[in-house]
């Protein structure tokens, strides 16, 4: 995965678990919203219960253990409510949809059934801003920290790289919101674009439908 970050600033590389924790500790110091850009259409969540069903090929199981967390996410919404922030996300979906987006926008939903704010832009909408390689996944917390996060050669979770440079925090805070006041809620798009697509019995790859996915016209 190409690096975005710390090229000529001082980015930190930190592992899956160092990653976690800071952004943990930085998230609940109410230092103001907090934006995700997600790119990748192909990945692996080993740490998520609902995936690992979904991996095995059960997925009813998968979608009920997402049911699940409502109770949970419900609660994290509220603690967010009551410091002052909101999570937005902006979630990438392209054709043809891979079995690893058709699980992650079931699980985008019941998130945005309880609070956080998710749309959905298409490839054409990320179009300017890939005239070289993808966009990469990236998190932003406030004004004060930006990460870009990586993945391994098999599509799982590998860690971020940490910038606190200013300009790279207003780039991606900018990018991220210009993104996601072009897109459309994910329960729209699911309604439309998702809905009726059965779900994947293996991990090869779902049936295409007819219309290419899309974002808000």
């Amino acid at each position: 995965m190409h690096q975005y970050l710390g090229m000529g600033t001082a980015g930190v590389r930190l592992t899956v678990e160092e990653y976690h924790e800071d952004f943990d500790t930085r998230f609940w110091a109410r230092h103001g919203n907090v934006l995700e850009l997600e790119r990748q259409q192909d990945f692996r969540q080993p740490g998520s219960e609902s995936w690992c069903a979904f991996d095995r090929g059960d997925c009813d199981s998968a979608l009920h253990i997402l049911q699940g967390q409502r109770k949970d996410l419900l609660a994290q919404h509220e603690r967010q409510r009551q410091l002052g922030f909101e999570t937005r996300r902006v979630r990438v979906a392209q054709r043809p949809v891979t079995p690893a987006l058709w699980w992650e926008l079931h699980s985008l939903r019941v998130q945005a059934d309880c609070g956080k704010r998710v749309h959905i832009v298409g490839v054409d909408q990320v179009a300017p801003y890939e005239s070289i390689v993808p966009l990469p996944e990236i998190v932003v917390i406030g004004t004060s920290v930006v990460y870009q996060v990586l993945y391994d050669s098999d599509g799982a979770p590998a860690g971020a790289i940490r910038s606190s440079d200013r300009d790279e925090v207003r780039h991606w805070s900018r990018i991220i919101s210009d993104l996601f006041a072009d897109g459309e809620p994910v329960s729209t798009f699911l309604a439309r674009e998702i809905n009726d697509m059965p779900p994947p019995h293996t991990l090869d790859g779902l049936t295409p439908r007819a219309a290419p996915l899309a974002g808000r016209s």
